[in-house]
């Protein structure tokens, strides 16, 4: 009875650790899409850093910084048209990357939902204004030192002073852009044994 207590207090102890995540940049990144009346455009863009925290079987913290300047288009073959789609993402028609190189995802608090999928709330970052944002992020652990995740999130433009050809500065009808985002994020999470001493002297 007394080896099973102690065996119990073990693993609770070895649980509540907290452990640092990174990431593993060519397994991670982001798919973008966006519409407008007749058409839709896609691409992805790469991630800067990640830094997120697990203890108690939950999510801490959380921490995503974007490459914004990495973002490219994936639906135009014709070489000139696609980099001229790009130039104009980059501009500050749009993300204005000059001004606001990185965007950034910092989750301030986690709710299980079941084993794999978590509510997360914090706030994102885009143009340098910050909005909060709630999501829903599914992770996978392959092994003690590595989670796999994904989330679908959707963003409004407008809420980031992105307002080119948007319903709110009078653009007709023809030549209208979606207000939406669309954010398919694919993180592939890996705790570095010098960060978390502790995960690799457990057996």
């Amino acid at each position: 009875m007394k080896k099973l207590i102690v065996l119990v207090f073990l693993l609770y102890s070895a649980s509540s650790i907290a452990q640092i995540f990174k990431l593993l940049p060519g397994e991670s990144y982001i798919k973008w899409s966006g519409s407008a009346l007749r058409k839709e455009h896609n691409g992805y863009i790469e991630f800067k850093d990640a830094a997120w925290t697990f203890a108690n079987n939950n999510w801490t913290s959380g921490m995503l910084e974007v490459d914004m300047n990495s973002i490219t288009n994936t639906d135009i073959n014709d070489t000139k048209l696609n980099q001229k789609l790009v130039d104009h993402l980059k501009s500050d028609d749009f993300f204005d990357t000059k001004n606001f190189p990185t965007a950034e995802l910092k989750i301030e608090k986690s709710v299980p939902i079941d084993s794999s999928s978590y509510q997360l709330y914090g706030l994102i970052t885009i143009r340098g204004i910050t909005q909060k944002i709630e999501v829903t992020g599914h992770f996978l652990r392959k092994n003690k030192y590595k989670f796999i995740g994904s989330a679908f999130v959707k963003i409004k433009r407008t809420d980031f002073d992105i307002l080119y050809n948007s319903d709110l500065v009078g653009t007709i009808e023809d030549k209208l852009i979606n207000n939406y985002i669309i954010l398919v994020i694919k993180l592939s999470l890996f705790a570095p044994k010098e960060l978390n001493p502790t995960l690799y002297s457990s057996k």
